[in-house]
């Protein structure tokens, strides 16, 4: 039983994407992909194949304590994650959406959000430049190989 209702909050579609009133949430995404939706941190176009930003990503989320993959399209790239707190075990949703941005090239959308709760203090945003920034890192390792 959960108290308030199912951890996994579900599946987003980022060009219609209504952030909620409340700062609970954080959305990083790159110019023009988010609709209406205002980015907290714009996202870069990688030079890595979609196929492999994907992959980058579920390493970073298995980086991340208390995370794990909830939901992953078969057709679609995107991918779903479910992160609870360290003491009170709260649960967030991690959606990522992966887009290609020309041969080789590749982009992505994220949107976490916060299930239980009336403000996050920051820690959805902190958990995403957490995540970019490590991505970048691996794809600049690759890079450099």
């Amino acid at each position: 039983m959960h108290l308030f209702g199912a951890p996994d909050l579900g599946p987003v579609d980022f060009q219609t994407l209504a952030r909620t009133r409340l700062p609970v949430d954080a959305l990083a995404c790159p110019p023009g992909h988010c609709g209406r939706a205002a980015a907290d941190l714009a996202v870069p176009v990688l030079p890595v194949p979609g196929a492999r930003l994907r992959a980058i990503v579920a390493e970073v989320a298995a980086e991340s304590p208390r995370t794990a993959l909830v939901f992953s399209a078969r057709w679609s790239e995107e991918d779903r994650y479910l992160a609870r707190s360290a003491l009170l075990r709260r649960p967030d949703t991690i959606n990522i959406a992966i887009l290609g941005a020309g041969e080789g090239r590749s982009t992505l959308a994220l949107y976490s959000r916060s299930q239980v709760a009336l403000a996050d203090f920051g820690s959805n945003r902190a958990r995403l430049a957490r995540w970019l920034a490590r991505i970048g890192e691996k794809v600049r390792d690759e890079a450099g190989r």
